[in-house]
This record gives structure tokens, sequence and C-alpha cells, in this order.
């Protein structure tokens, strides 16, 4: 039989190794496909967590993306908004979030309700550029943009994209060590921002190691489509946003 092995050409080892990559990559893009298909059934299903307080003048404000929606969540208040809601029961929340929100369509959404004040304003933005290959220099530009508009909005402003989105199982693996770098490309930018702006708090999940374990566990702590959280991902996210929001008490 090692005679044999001996005698096949390195052409047909080639095809035979073109053929496993190229089942392999099939393989990896159907997983892909059915599981955006649910992060697609997430997305129709999900609300974003809003309460009024008619008694209260004070008023919180979170605006963003899925993340800030809280898609994959079997009840809002599990979400980053409804624990913060929870955090200050006696205040109103609005709530300007949308799936698939990029930081463009984030600021076309604050420009008419800029002039609202607002004791504490969290803002969650940023994976939809990482994933849709937004430019450096537009995220660059659309970030400060935004900073600048809830400056003037309120003094305390909380702001995070997302943890290591390459650690989505949604993303094929072989575009994931991108996902990574695109990742940490965008961290890179907020924690500049983070020193250039006096009244905003960046959180970061890349330094958490309850976060870092998410990956480890991802039954445990993401939704049904891999990518995005459940309620208990969103717990250890807030956990890390609450300290940042203590810190401003």
């Amino acid at each position: 039989m090692y005679n044999n092995l001996m005698d096949i050409s390195p052409k047909t080892v080639l095809v035979i190794l073109g053929i496993i990559v190229f089942l392999f990559f099939i393989y990896e893009i159907v997983i892909s496909v059915s599981l955006i298909q649910k992060s697609g059934n997430l997305t129709e299903v999900s609300d974003s967590y809003q309460k009024v307080v008619e008694s209260s003048e004070k008023k919180i404000l979170v605006a963003g993306d899925s993340t800030a929606v809280g898609t994959g969540t079997e009840n809002n208040l599990e979400s980053t908004a409804g624990r913060l809601s929870q955090k200050y029961p006696d205040y109103t929340l609005e709530n300007y979030s949308k799936n698939g929100l990029r930081l463009e369509g984030l600021i076309e959404i604050l420009e008419p309700i800029k002039d609202n004040k607002y004791e504490l304003i969290l803002i969650q933005i940023g994976a939809n550029d990482i994933i849709r290959f937004t430019k450096k220099e537009d995220i660059e530009k659309r970030i400060t943009e935004v900073l600048n508009i809830t400056s003037e909005m309120s003094d305390k402003i909380i702001f995070l994209h997302s943890g290591d989105v390459g650690d989505a199982k949604i993303i094929p693996s072989f575009l994931r060590p991108i996902m990574s770098s695109r990742s940490k490309m965008m961290r890179d930018i907020y924690l500049q921002k983070d020193s250039e702006f006096e009244n905003v708090h960046y959180v970061d999940l890349f330094t958490s190691e309850s976060i870092k374990g998410m990956k480890d566990n991802i039954d445990k702590y993401y939704a049904k489509d891999k990518l995005h959280l459940n309620g208990e991902g969103y717990g250890l996210w807030f956990s890390e946003i609450e300290k940042e929001i203590d810190l401003l008490e």
C-alpha cells in the first residue's frame, strides 16, 4: 500500500487538496448562511427597551445598533438598556437604536434631537462598521461627529462598539482573523477618542477577563445565531458598562 501511495503524482495530490479546501469553504459558507437566517429571525422579533416616567424630568438616552436594541434576548429587560433603566428606575429612558445601524446612520438619528438634554447617554455602535468594511478614516470622522453631538447633550457619555467580532461563529473561520484585525482597529480609534473628549468614557470589552471567556462558552452567552448575545451575555457587557458609569457618580 505504501508503494501505491508513492505512485500518486504531485498533480493528483494538489487536486485532492484542492477538493478538500473547496469542500471546507462550502461547509463554512453553508453554516454561516444558516446562522445569518437565524440572525434575521432574531432582528424581526427584537424590540428596543424604552421607559417613560411622567413624574421625572431626568432622562437617559440609549442609541446604537442591534446590541443597543438587545437583539438576542428573550426579554428586553435583559438588554443593556433594560438593565440601565433598572439601575435608574426613576429616569425616563429613550432608546433610538436600530438593527444594522452604522455610525453614519446614528448621526442622522441624533441630528433631530441634538438640542435635548440627558443625565446620561449610552452609545453602543460599531460592529456593523467592522463587518461591512467601513473605511478607517470614515469611522474616525463619524465617531468624532457622534461624540461632538452627544457632548452637547450630556456631561456623561458612555460609548462602546463590541468585543472581538472575529470570535463570532457566524463569521466563516477564514474571515475571522480579518474581523479580529478590524475589531482591534475600531478599539484603537475609540480609545483615541476617549482621550480626546473629557466627558466620554469608553468601555473596553477587550481587557475584561469575563468578556474574554465568553467565546469559550458560546451556548451560555450567545443567541442562536452565534452573533448576538443572549440575556446572560448582555449581563456581562452591562457589568463592564456599569463600572464606567459608577466612576462618573
